[in-house]
This record gives structure tokens, C-alpha cells and sequence, in this order.
């Protein structure tokens, strides 16, 4: 009796371990994934104005208030920006075209979208 006990328990705990180890389903495009908690761009678009540009002066300043660890890209931005004195009112409506006009990236990080656009508008104004 104790045998067979024994056997049941193994029986079931190798059902549980295959039932446990069933293939996932396949994650989704990298376009798709975004970090958890952070706004994208799809929720950007649902928040009143203000609150759109409010969003933009947060990561702006986050951004140049680090001094280390960022890549080199976050330093030709900042300088692009301050030269041609870009306000923050600027900064809110050049991603608001920006995301505008890129809907499928909606999915995405909202503060990469945020780069992109501002880096795209330095590029038309012949600095990166």
C-alpha cells in the first residue's frame, strides 16, 4: 500500500512537472514589449494636453540631471536643444507630431518615443 502511494505521489508530481513546463506562448514583438510600468505612447495620447508636456519636461529633466551612465546620444541632444533654446513648450509639441505620426509605435516606451522626436528635430535643424 505504501508502494503504491509512493508511485501515485510520483505520478502525480510528473504530471504537475509537464503541465508546468508546457511551452509559453511566443512573446511578443519587440515593438510590442515595453518596460512594465512605464507610460507609452498609447497612453500619452489618452492624457489631457498638460499633462502630455508635463510628461516631456519630467523626462527632459531626468535625462540632463544625470551626469554618468548615459550614452553619448542623451549629450549631442542636450546640446542641440539648449543651443537653439528649445522650451519645453517646443519639446511637448514636436512629440506630439512625432507620435502622431508614428501610431504603430504606440506600443513602445513612452521616453524612447520622447528621444526619438527630439532627436529627429534636431537632425532636420542640421544638429545632432
Amino acid at each position: 500500500m505504501k508502494t503504491l502511494g509512493m508511485a501515485m505521489l510520483a505520478l502525480s508530481l510528473i504530471v504537475l512537472g509537464c503541465a508546468a513546463q508546457q511551452p509559453q506562448p511566443p512573446a511578443a514583438p519587440e515593438v510590442l514589449q515595453h518596460t512594465p510600468g512605464s507610460l507609452t505612447g498609447t497612453g500619452w495620447t489618452a492624457l489631457p494636453d498638460a499633462q502630455r508636456n508635463a510628461y516631456v519636461m519630467g523626462v527632459v529633466d531626468a535625462w540632463f540631471s544625470i551626469k554618468q551612465g548615459l550614452p553619448a546620444e542623451y549629450g549631442a541632444l542636450k546640446q542641440c536643444l539648449e543651443r537653439y533654446r528649445v522650451s519645453y513648450e517646443q519639446m511637448g509639441s514636436r512629440v506630439g507630431g512625432y507620435v502622431q505620426g508614428h501610431q504603430s509605435d504606440w506600443p513602445k516606451d513612452m521616453g524612447g518615443l520622447t528621444f526619438a522626436a527630439l532627436q529627429l528635430a534636431c537632425e532636420r535643424t542640421g544638429q545632432k
